[in-house]
């Protein structure tokens, strides 16, 4: 692949990735890790290894959020992760109201 394609396949798996943090309501949790860069470039990086673009592409738009993300989706780990940021996160607000 040519440095052009590589750089339009990166395009379009950031913005896969992006799309699906958000749909997930996972996208201000990860953009608040301390490293939050490096773990989205890697993040693109497995995304960039899926062959399941169509099929991500059709998941998103049938979905305006999800709990989980679709079982081939390469930063299922990840997202999982970011929850139980998340439901911590919960945990501790809801303990501190009085």
């Amino acid at each position: 692949m040519d440095i052009v394609g590589h750089l339009i396949k990166k395009a379009v798996h950031t913005s896969l990735f992006q799309s699906m943090m958000s749909t997930l309501g996972l996208r201000n949790t990860l953009q608040e890790l301390p490293d939050s860069p490096a773990v989205i470039a890697r993040a693109v990086e497995r995304c960039m290894g899926c062959e399941q673009v169509s099929a991500c592409e059709d998941w998103l738009d049938s979905h305006s959020g999800a709990y989980e993300p679709p079982s081939y989706c390469k930063n299922g780990d990840l997202a999982a992760r970011l929850a139980k940021l998340v439901d911590r996160h919960t945990e501790l607000e809801t303990a501190a109201e009085p």
